[in-house]
């Protein structure tokens, strides 16, 4: 459950996008939600209550889905790109989190030789452009110390 205010946020960017003819806005509004990311007609958004749906626009009764949770920050950090405010949502960096060096902190990478506008959301950080610190590996440690000592 989101807070009042994004709720309230969530709920203007769907009326404000009511003129937008785009698939992305088109099918995030049918739902009640805007629209967080889309690729090749499947559109991911995100509902006022908080929820995360995705919807194929190709499918003859377009029926909405839940995303799965493991989703949500990347698709919420591709959200934020367009909406700010989304960000609010998003994990505080950590101590000890470096910058991703996959993305170099953008949170988003550019295949192929020209760089376009806008990229994909980096898949080794979720598109937040860091990384949690590393943990040592308690179990390879274990296995390092001789048995009976």
């Amino acid at each position: 459950m989101l807070l009042p205010p994004l709720a309230a946020l969530i709920r203007a960017a769907v009326d404000a996008r009511s003129r937008e003819t785009d698939v992305p806005a088109k099918g995030a509004r049918r739902h009640g939600g805007i629209p967080l990311a889309d690729a090749f007609l499947i559109v991911y958004f995100l509902r006022p209550d908080g929820s995360i749906w995705e919807v194929d626009m190709e499918a003859d009764k377009a029926v909405a889905r839940p995303v799965p949770p493991e989703q949500h920050v990347r698709l919420l950090a591709a959200g934020a790109k367009r909406y700010p405010w989304l960000a609010e949502l998003l994990p505080k960096v950590p101590a000890g989190a470096t910058l991703c060096p996959d993305c170099r902190g953008e949170g988003e990478i550019h295949p192929g030789p020209v760089r376009q506008i806008h990229g994909v959301v980096c898949p080794h950080c979720d598109g937040l452009g860091w990384r949690p610190a590393q943990r040592h590996d308690e179990s390879s440690q274990l296995a390092a110390v001789p048995h009976g000592t």
